[in-house]
């Protein structure tokens, strides 16, 4: 990454781990690496909430973990000063993604 000396980087992680039942605190280690990785070469991150997807409707498990992830993502960019994208706002209320 370093290489291409980003000023600014959108991560959007969390789909595949909701879905194959990663950990949530996997998850937030994982955000967390990306996140040191991106700073320690002067880029600012940005952080996506998942969005909701079919799939997260199938079970409540699936959908009380997206959920979750979400709440997370959004307490780790309150906590950390990092831009939070709102997928999950722009797909549940369209309305509201396009006054943005």
């Amino acid at each position: 990454m370093e290489a291409f000396a980003p000023g600014r980087v959108v991560i959007a992680i969390g789909v595949n781990n909701i879905i194959q039942g990663v950990a949530l605190s996997a998850t937030l280690a994982d955000l967390q690496t990306m996140i040191d990785l991106c700073r320690s070469i002067g880029a600012e991150p940005a952080i996506c909430t998942v969005a909701p997807g079919e799939s997260f409707a199938a079970t409540t498990a699936l959908r009380d973990a997206w959920q979750r992830q979400n709440q997370a993502v959004r307490a780790l960019c309150a906590a950390q000063n990092i831009d939070c994208i709102e997928w999950e706002d722009a797909y549940l209320n369209p309305a509201s993604a396009n006054s943005a």
